[in-house]
């Protein structure tokens, strides 16, 4: 326990040393159930014992370790101590086995028993099967592209006709565009004047008309 007087202990110490003395006060009462082996161990009366709770009883395995003094201003402190030691030592957990999934070691082989195994030892079969020879797939990698033929040298006379061939084509090309863009363009609206002697005869660029009709036009 913590004793309050050499340390002359006040205020906030004060407290929790009173706190200490209660936990330790707590331990001790669940050390002497587990020693009488009583049915209800307190372990809710103290922070302390809750926690150890799962170290203490069962089947765990705890360990202590005491501090003591040699100094005789200490004896009581000393005394206490090994006395709550003591009373730890005599507290017998049941302890229960567990199936353990190790495979159990063989027997050492006496070699003397097999002399010949020593000196002939057994030929290795090959369990390596045998392999079936597949036939050769067709090789996934895309084809060659195409050569291109060879171009024959031409004369120079042969040159200049296709040559002109080739002007000859470009010119029909572009007059049947010329065509095309003209067949596209809207004719201009004519007037009415205009569309009443188209409708008798030709109109001159004059002004006068020609054709068939009546007397009294001319």
């Amino acid at each position: 326990s913590d004793d309050n007087r050499p340390t002359d202990n006040t205020g906030e110490r004060m407290v929790e040393s009173n706190f200490i003395n209660t936990s330790l006060f707590a331990l001790g009462k669940v050390i002497d159930a587990l020693k009488k082996g009583l049915r209800r161990v307190p372990y809710r009366e103290s922070k302390l014992t809750r926690l150890l709770e799962d170290c203490l009883g069962g089947r765990n395995h705890a360990t202590m370790i005491c501090t003591l003094s040699p100094s005789i201003t200490h004896h009581q402190a000393t005394y206490n101590t090994l006395k709550l030691s003591t009373e730890c030592m005599s507290v017998q957990n049941t302890v229960v086995s567990e199936p353990s999934e190790a495979v159990p070691a063989q027997p050492p082989v006496d070699r003397r028993k097999r002399p010949q195994l020593d000196n002939n030892p057994p030929p290795q079969v090959d369990k390596k099967k045998p392999s079936k020879k597949r036939a050769p797939q067709p090789s996934m990698a895309p084809a060659a592209p195409p050569t291109p033929p060879k171009r024959q040298r031409l004369d120079p006379q042969q040159q200049q006709q296709q040559q002109q061939q080739e002007q000859q084509k470009q010119k029909r090309r572009e007059q049947k565009q010329r065509e095309r863009r003209m067949s596209r363009i809207p004719m201009p609206s004519m007037s009415r004047r205009a569309s009443r002697h188209v409708e008798r005869g030709f109109v001159a660029p004059g002004g006068f008309g020609c054709g068939a009709g009546r007397a009294g036009d001319v």
